[in-house]
């Protein structure tokens, strides 16, 4: 019998003749009732028993909800009363914050508990003494906010408040903070800000081909691959426009041509035949000249970008050469300088805190989820990952499975079952995470050889594709 058939009978009129099977039902709804109010003072007795046991550990707990300029702070004592208030974000208030906090407790360690992304408290809090920091993923405290108040109503003060109260019950299932290696945090810092000036760049070039498309469309057929490269952005700040080429003497194109590095016959060839053939789409100077005064302005700016681009690979390559693991990563097949680093920041900032493998391939967002209830059974990508570690692993199973034989094996093993090919690259990931954490363990170099022959030995389903 469920809990609102108990009540509706335990609240029904009287009846002046009740049969049997009534009494009999009223009796078992009081028993329900009972053993229901039971069971929600054994419940509201742990949650506070486990409530008290929590907050022993710490002597305060803090919740924080940041904003752009002012941070709510709800601070949790050991007794379960909270104080919330506004600090803002500059570095003297909240030194200030800080210092008034630690007279209030100069002994004991203190919790803080914050939702990310928040690099400048992670920064903030990374050196200070006798504080464990939680950095909580917002989708947690989301969570038990609505089940707290399903109407979806809150405010800062009371984010910086559900945070201590999410932070004081559960930090025993919750991860501390453990911050990377130096070297490790500032190779992935530069990893991450490169990645951001290529981003940049792709779009700059991506204008600048619609630019040229509108006016100078036979410049598409005299550029390089790749737009940002200094032989594309040297000719088009000295031609921008189809007649200034067209102008030019077959003695300058070759000389300018090779000064930059295209030796080529043939491609010169096709150059002067593009340059001697190309129409003009509009003479109308209306048209031209904005579009002009637009791609030399691009082109500043990708030139400085490529500035920055070189003059990170240094810094990148000098933090490289100062790990000797560093080593390990670099002779990967398709690695190069550009995925090894990123693989290699990786492992080394988030591998010590991983038990496993399947969990640092979880972590970095290769690994699948898997949904079960009952006879429903689901896998699908994950999705709530670090974007920049999920790129950086798939990029780099791009391009090993050309360079690698049993990498090789692997994709067209499961092409062949019909696979999506980024589900594919994702399965390839999450198999160099394997092999890649056992090689970090071990300080062992990768051995392709070695791994193949593994393989055949244990007649593995790659076995028909590697002989």
């Amino acid at each position: 019998m469920c809990p609102a058939r108990a009540k509706s009978l335990l609240c029904s009129g009287p009846d002046f003749s009740p049969p049997k099977r009534l009494l009999r039902e009223r009796l078992q709804a009081i028993t329900i009732a009972v053993a229901w109010w039971l069971t929600l003072k054994t419940i509201d007795k742990r949650n506070k028993m486990k409530s008290e046991k929590s907050v022993s550990k710490y002597v305060t707990v803090v919740g924080i909800d940041r904003s752009d300029k002012e941070l709510e702070v709800a601070v949790r004592g050991p007794e379960g009363s909270c104080e919330v208030e506004t600090v803002s974000t500059r570095p003297e208030a909240l030194n200030a914050w800080w210092e008034r906090l630690r007279e209030a407790h100069p002994q004991g360690l203190i919790a803080v508990g914050f939702e990310q992304p928040a690099r400048a408290l992670l920064a903030f809090f990374e050196f200070k003494a006798d504080v464990a920091v939680y950095a909580l993923n917002p989708s947690s405290i989301w969570g038990y906010r609505q089940s707290l108040k399903v109407s979806r109503a809150h405010t800062d003060s009371t984010d910086a408040t559900c945070i201590a109260s999410f932070l004081s019950l559960h930090h025993g299932e919750l991860r501390v903070y453990q911050p990377a290696s130096p070297l490790a945090r500032q190779l992935q810092l530069c990893c991450v800000s490169r990645r951001k000036i290529v981003n940049s760049r792709t779009a700059l070039t991506n204008r600048l081909l619609a630019i040229l498309k509108d006016y100078f469309p036979a410049a598409l057929d005299l550029l390089s691959e790749d737009v940002y490269r200094p032989l594309n952005v040297a000719m088009l700040r000295r031609w921008p426009r189809l007649s200034d080429i067209q102008a030019a003497s077959e003695s300058q194109l070759r000389s300018f041509f090779k000064k930059q590095g295209s030796h080529s016959e043939t491609r010169l060839q096709q150059r002067l035949l593009v340059i001697s053939n190309a129409q003009t789409l509009t003479k109308n100077e209306a048209i031209i000249e904005p579009n002009v005064l637009q791609l030399l302005c691009l082109l500043d700016q990708i030139e400085a970008l490529n500035s920055g681009v070189l003059m990170h690979d240094r810094h990148i390559r000098k933090l490289m050469q100062q790990n000797e693991r560093a080593a390990l990563f670099i002779k990967l097949p398709g690695a190069g300088p550009a995925y090894a680093p990123r693989v290699f920041a990786a492992f080394e900032a988030h591998a010590p805190n991983c038990k496993d493998a399947a969990a640092l391939a979880s972590l970095v967002g290769m690994a699948p989820v898997t949904e079960q209830s009952g006879n429903m059974r689901r896998v699908y990508r994950r999705l709530r990952c670090d974007r920049f570690l999920a790129q950086s692993f798939h990029e780099f199973a791009t391009e090993s499975w050309k360079h690698s034989r049993w990498a090789n094996a692997f994709v067209k093993h499961h092409q062949a079952e019909g696979k999506p090919y980024h589900s594919i690259m994702r399965k390839l990931a999450v198999r160099w995470i394997r092999i890649l954490f056992r090689m970090w363990q071990t300080g062992q170099a990768y051995d392709e050889q070695k791994y193949i022959n593994s393989l055949l030995k244990r007649d593995h389903y790659l076995t028909p594709y590697l002989t």
